[in-house]
């Protein structure tokens, strides 16, 4: 506690964790990574803090391609507790960890946290992987969808169009509301990418439609109608399929009580 805002010393530290690469040395980095946890938000070390962090989880991420991989997951577990870790090694881990329900749930929710959303790509990517991999789990699904709503939504808020997206991407979203008709979260975070993609984008609200997406919607509107959150984002995005399309217009009201209601 009397050193926690030396800077000379975290800077030590710092340059110590860049170097480090042996798995005995990862017990130490994690002792380190966790102090990161007790400084005070305004710190004068906070940066330097904050990349020990980084580098923490990099060695349990290397140590991971040459120990068995469920023994080492629980360390990177708690270094992704303590703080940020760097986009590229968060993809790196989402591969690793594949086969894991729990790890890409875990990892996906850091990438939610982290607001970490370049490079946009290969995150689109890996979500979508992780979701068809894990259909049966709903908190995998959950967590890749609000990943995948934060990618989807940044681009829009820094003046990008709202682009076209696959039939492979409404496909794993519209899935997720078949395969969790009862969980809330799943619920909810699908109409919240459907009402995103679906904003003045023809061609998004056409798929959407084509695969069944309103039906879903108003699904989940009957089994959630008391769920703020679901109202706000389903009903948004059955507006929003129709937004400056007539012949949605058209289509959706007869498919949906919640819109004549």
């Amino acid at each position: 506690n009397e050193t926690m805002n030396d800077v000379a010393l975290w800077a030590d530290v710092s340059a110590g964790l860049r170097t480090l690469r042996k798995t005995r040395c990862a017990c130490a980095a994690f002792l380190a990574a966790a102090a990161c946890a007790r400084a005070g938000a305004q710190s004068p070390v906070r940066a330097l803090q904050r990349e020990c962090t980084a580098h923490a989880a990099a060695l349990a991420l290397d140590d991971a391609r040459e120990a068995a991989r469920a023994a080492v997951w629980p360390r990177v577990l708690r270094a992704l507790e303590v703080g940020p870790c760097p986009p590229a090694r968060l993809l790196d881990a989402l591969e690793l960890f594949r086969a894991d329900a729990e790890a890409q749930a875990a990892l996906c929710k850091r990438l939610f946290d982290d607001q970490a959303m370049e490079p946009k790509r290969e995150l689109l990517e890996a979500l979508l992987a992780a979701m068809r991999l894990h259909r049966s789990s709903a908190a995998v699904q959950a967590e890749c969808l609000g990943s995948l709503s934060c990618v989807l939504r940044t681009s829009h808020e820094n003046g990008a169009s709202v682009v076209r997206v696959s039939p492979e991407l409404v496909r794993a979203l519209l899935d997720a509301m078949r395969q969790h008709p009862g969980d809330p979260r799943v619920q909810d975070q699908a109409a919240y990418v459907i009402l995103i993609i679906g904003k003045a984008n023809t061609e998004n609200q056409d798929e959407v439609i084509r695969q069944g997406g309103v039906e879903l919607l108003s699904a989940a509107l009957d089994a959630n109608g008391e769920d703020h959150m679901i109202l706000e984002s389903a009903i948004g995005a059955l507006w929003n399929l129709c937004h400056f399309n007539q012949h949605n217009q058209g289509e959706v009201p007869t498919a949906s009580r919640w819109w004549r209601s």
